[in-house]
């Protein structure tokens, strides 16, 4: 992932700053690395909604409607854990919780790529700049205060290339958890174990047994 790195005496610009300025624009060889990483997300949540409605059984297109009107992804995950708890048995139900603690991390790093403003400095010609708009207000609000450096992440292509794995795995652990419960059920010990055996979801169900 990528880091916080300090930025001192460097002229920094934002999108937010000028009219007409795309600081992706001027490294296009980043911009099909952010592009890839809202693509692939998109395909992850596709895989979401799969599940949801392999948990809603018989007819589920009123259930899926009101799941997609739902715009908190908190509310999403409550609701999709409600049909869970509902549906499965126990220890599916907290497989599904170790992968859906997963998926919140992951939407936590996805979501500075749709939801940040993005800068440049020609002194790092290889990278991006992010910076949560909430903290650029404050900064703005503080006129002639010094930009918060320490609050600016600096993206590279390996940063992209690694967001993009991550996302691509939890999309295929989706996939296994939704034929599991579903199309593949006469495969569900074997799917369990080989979900279960998997470290990313190993360690989830380890902060999640510490935590109750």
């Amino acid at each position: 992932m990528s880091v916080k790195q300090m930025i001192s005496g460097v002229q920094i610009k934002f999108a937010i700053c000028n009219a007409g300025d795309y600081p992706l624009e001027s490294r296009p060889e980043l911009l099909a690395g952010a592009m890839r990483v809202i693509s692939a997300w998109s395909v992850l949540e596709s895989h979401l909604h799969r599940v949801f409605v392999a948990l809603l059984k018989g007819e589920p297109a009123q259930g899926v409607a009101m799941f997609l009107t739902l715009e908190s992804a908190n509310a999403q995950r409550s609701v999709l854990m409600a049909a869970a708890q509902s549906a499965l048995l126990s220890e599916d139900v907290e497989l599904l919780q170790a992968i859906l603690e997963i998926y919140k991390r992951k939407a936590t790093a996805r979501n500075r790529i749709a939801h940040h403003l993005w800068g440049y400095t020609d002194l790092i010609a290889d990278g991006v700049l992010l910076m949560d708009p909430r903290d650029y207000l404050v900064w703005q609000s503080d006129a002639g205060g010094e930009l918060p450096v320490d609050q600016i992440f600096v993206y590279k292509n390996n940063d992209f290339v690694d967001m993009i794995n991550s996302i691509e795995r939890l999309s295929a652990i989706f996939h296994d958890f939704y034929f599991m419960i579903g199309p593949h059920i006469h495969r569900h010990d074997e799917l369990h174990q080989k979900l279960s055996s998997l470290p990313e979801i190993g360690s989830a169900l380890n902060r999640l047994r510490k935590r109750h």
